[in-house]
């Protein structure tokens, strides 16, 4: 008789989920870096501050572009294959090279950039919970992009755009599939442009936040990773106990047979 096959642990058995908060913090770090670093950079070129103010915030640029710079630079040291970890995590990469488009005048590409490099961030963090990923993914997108239409459209006199109160609205109300009418609508093609990606970021995002926000209303069971793991962990346990359970039964059938056969042996 064949012999029974081993029983996968429960730790092989339970579905992804994300660390620790004790483990996330590094990646919330990141996060709160990247977020800070491309307000600061907004704030700096966008703004029509005093030559004073101005230095101030271009030396703040400077000193984080100079971390996020000395980051990338130890992760990269660290590494045996140094092409393929850089190919395989772009985000630094991206974000260092981001201002240069505002230095072009590509604000659209820039917003892309910056909102690429953060999803890549942000997935790691996540770790396959729509939940926050969207929920994280529309304040940040909201927010960069609401500054960034500010700028884009403020002094066009076609525009509807007369301040943030107004790029904000368009923003998260784009984002979230909520109709502003046509008081806000970018008159300039670096303003259309940017719309279309917002446009694209709330297909994404919104529809996946809608979703886990009303399986969490109505209660949906399936939507807790921690209650589905610990059933696998319980029913695993019971499998390994059945086993132990019918291999002592398979054993004790063995010797019974053995007995039998050798009694009924002719001499």
């Amino acid at each position: 008789m064949s012999s029974v096959e081993e029983i996968p642990e429960a730790a092989d058995m339970e579905p992804a989920q994300r660390p620790p908060l004790v483990e996330s913090w590094p990646a919330i770090g990141r996060l709160a870096f990247i977020s800070v670093y491309c307000l600061v950079i907004i704030i700096a070129g966008f703004g029509h501050w005093g030559p004073s103010t101005v230095r101030i915030l271009n030396a703040m640029v400077a000193v984080l572009w100079g971390l996020l710079l000395i980051t990338w630079i130890l992760q990269v040291r660290g590494q045996t294959g140094r092409l393929r970890f850089v190919l395989r995590h772009p985000a630094l990469p991206m974000l260092l090279i981001a201002p240069l488009f505002l230095i072009l005048f590509w604000d659209p590409i820039w917003f892309i950039v910056i909102v690429v490099a953060f999803i890549l961030e942000l997935r790691q963090l996540t770790a396959g919970d729509g939940f926050i990923f969207s929920f994280v993914l529309i304040v940040f997108v909201g927010l960069m992009s609401a500054l960034t239409m500010v700028e884009l459209e403020n002094n066009q006199q076609a525009s509807g755009f007369h301040g943030p109160g107004d790029a904000f609205v368009w923003a998260f109300g784009g984002l979230l599939h909520i109709d502003t009418g046509t008081d806000f609508t970018p008159t300039t093609a670096d303003g259309k442009f940017l719309g279309v990606v917002v446009s694209v970021c709330g297909i994404l995002a919104a529809s996946m936040f809608t979703a886990k926000l009303v399986a969490w209303i109505l209660g949906d069971e399936k939507s807790s990773p921690a209650e589905g793991s610990a059933v696998t962990a319980d029913d695993a346990e019971a499998l390994r106990t059945e086993v132990a359970e019918l291999r002592e039964t398979v054993s004790q059938l063995n010797q019974t047979i053995q007995q039998r056969a050798g009694e009924s042996t002719p001499k």
